[in-house]
């Protein structure tokens, strides 16, 4: 399993594809940042987290969209499938390097608080830390999604097109959901809506129901692209 993990954290700096995801995502946070609170004159960070998480739409599939399409194309998912490691373990430990890759981004982007400071303004700590916990905890969930998605196709622009896709729609649902005259569908794309939930957390307040959701969201993704190898090594 370690061995899976670093042979995918070693690959996202021997190919283009990391230092692409790291430096579009510290550009976008910068100009986000610089938008929503140096030329709004505003230590309000409430808008640059919402415009940032509208951008995953964009930057996550550049870092899903190799994971396993790469595996499917050069026909190596098969030394996968024959691997002294289960599944479980193959898919995790390549979740676990695009989501380290991904926390190395938010750090990253966390150096705009910095310059916060440095100019004067007053940022409270409870909501940089709520802040912090909700992008990783979205992460997760949009990674999931996208490495899932990666599991179905060998072609990378097809599954970062798919990913760009189920995101744009788990995403903005909220904002045409009182459109929609079904109540029961309502209710539904309600639930799986992404961005409904992180309220509590970047207000610097605690929501166990959130953090609870969103490992739900991961952990079911990552569930379902097992059953997609589980298949294919049966068959």
């Amino acid at each position: 399993m370690s061995a899976i993990f670093k042979r995918e954290w070693k690959a996202y700096f021997t190919t283009p594809i990391g230092y692409v995801f790291l430096a579009v995502f510290t550009a976008v946070s910068g100009v986000v940042f610089a938008l929503s609170t140096y030329m709004a004159d505003s230590a309000s960070i409430s808008n640059a987290f919402t415009l940032m998480v509208a951008a995953y739409v964009l930057l996550i599939p550049i870092l899903t969209m190799k994971v396993f399409s790469d595996e499917l194309r050069g026909k190596t998912d098969q030394l996968l499938l024959t691997a002294p490691v289960s599944l479980i373990g193959v898919v995790f430990s390549k979740f676990l390097a695009a989501l380290c890759m991904y926390m190395l981004a938010v750090a990253l982007s966390m150096i705009n608080f910095l310059f916060l400071v440095l100019n004067g303004y007053t940022v409270q700590k409870g909501i940089v830390a709520g802040l912090f916990i909700s992008m990783v905890l979205i992460g997760m969930a949009c990674i999931a999604i996208g490495i899932f998605i990666s599991s179905l196709t060998e072609s990378q622009l097809v599954a970062a097109l798919i990913t760009m896709a189920v995101l744009a729609v788990l995403l903005f649902v909220d904002m045409f959901n009182d459109a929609i005259p079904f109540a029961w569908l309502r209710v539904v794309l309600s639930w799986f809506a992404i961005n409904s939930r992180y309220g509590m957390l970047t207000g610097g307040r605690f929501d166990f129901t959130a953090i609870i959701y969103y490992i739900s969201i991961a952990g079911s993704f990552l569930l379902l692209t097992v059953r997609v190898f589980e298949k294919k090594r049966w068959h």
